[in-house]
């Protein structure tokens, strides 16, 4: 659309004989000039405007690229065009009909989620960048509080069908929150309250016996998040959320690949190009304040404010709901040394 400021666009498709998909798409754009009509397949290659047109933008290998799919599917892609009067690119690949139909077997892990209203209470953006991006792709509307005051505030009965607490917030703890919560109302009028915490193991216990329903381990894993929905709104899945040993090695690791996959595949790497550069923007502000303590004379002070702000942050900005989950504590005692 980018080169068709005004007029139209039009795609037209059909199938052939032969198995044959034919798409055909019309602009009333720019065109491109004869001796260009060649190139433009080349990877990295740009038309030129003369016209007083848009200028060209990107990396000019999309065109390159979808003819070798095209060519890998039994096709190909086409253009004609006059400049100034538009360009039609023809797309063609071959596809065999289906010899017959295959009926969907039914599965109960296919069913989906239910759509719920989620009080996000967390104060990390990065991390309310994420998280919010995971749970409306899954399907749920997401309310943010960044304060336990705001958290109590925007509560009421039969508003959320669920509340995720970060356990760490400005005033008060998740803990705090999950405790007041069941002090002002009973525990049919609350919907379930999970806690998120990067140290699920250790604490899972005193989350329970705060008033938390269950805990999540950050950073966030897309299958830990079903496994709960399904816990509480899927009387067919009764398996408890746990986490094994071996989940806990994983969040160790310094990168976890399949979890950052994971969530490239839900929500897109444009989410997590912005997430980047929030996270490079948060952290020289924090590794200042860890360096600056660990020269300090006061080496007790220095190690009590190093662990703090690791918990408080490294803990969550860098490892607990980011898409490129990194172990702080190799980081920050190779710091130290």
């Amino acid at each position: 659309m980018k080169f068709t400021q005004q007029g139209q666009v039009t795609v037209r498709a059909r199938y052939d004989e032969g198995d044959m998909l034919h798409f055909e798409v019309e602009d009333s754009g720019i065109g491109i000039p004869q001796d260009e009509q060649d190139k433009i397949f080349a990877m990295y290659y740009q038309v030129k405007d003369s016209n007083g047109g848009k200028p060209a933008t990107g990396t000019g290998i999309g065109l390159a690229v979808s003819r070798r799919l095209a060519k890998n599917m039994g096709g190909d892609i086409t253009v004609s065009s006059l400049p100034g009067k538009g360009s039609t690119f023809t797309l063609t690949v071959h596809a065999p009909a289906v010899a017959e139909e295959v009926e969907d077997a039914f599965d109960e892990d296919d069913m989906p989620l239910p759509a719920l209203h989620v009080l996000l209470v967390e104060d990390i953006e990065l991390n309310v960048i994420v998280a919010r991006s995971v749970l409306e792709k899954l399907g749920n509307s997401v309310d943010v509080a960044m304060t336990g005051k705001a958290a109590l505030e925007m509560f009421a009965p039969g508003e959320y069908d669920l509340v995720l607490l970060d356990i760490q917030l400005p005033d008060m703890t998740g803990l705090d929150i999950a405790r007041e919560l069941t002090r002002r109302h009973t525990r049919e009028d609350l919907p379930p309250l999970v806690a998120l915490t990067a140290n699920v193991l250790k604490d899972k216990k005193e989350y329970l016996d705060a008033g938390m329903d269950d805990v999540l381990s950050k950073p966030l894993s897309v299958p830990a998040l079903t496994a709960m929905i399904k816990k509480f709104w899927d009387a067919t899945d009764k398996e408890e959320s746990t986490v094994t040993p071996e989940e806990s090695d994983k969040a160790q690791a310094l990168l976890d690949i399949p979890m950052l996959e994971q969530y490239i595949e839900l929500v897109g790497p444009k989410l997590i190009t912005d997430g980047l550069a929030v996270f490079e923007k948060m952290m020289p502000g924090y590794l200042s304040v860890l360096e600056s303590n660990l020269t300090a004379r006061d080496k007790k002070a220095s190690l009590r404010k190093g662990i703090r702000l690791r918990r408080r942050r490294f803990g969550r900005a860098a490892s607990s709901a980011t898409t490129w989950p990194a172990n702080p504590v190799a980081g920050s005692s190779r710091l130290g040394r």
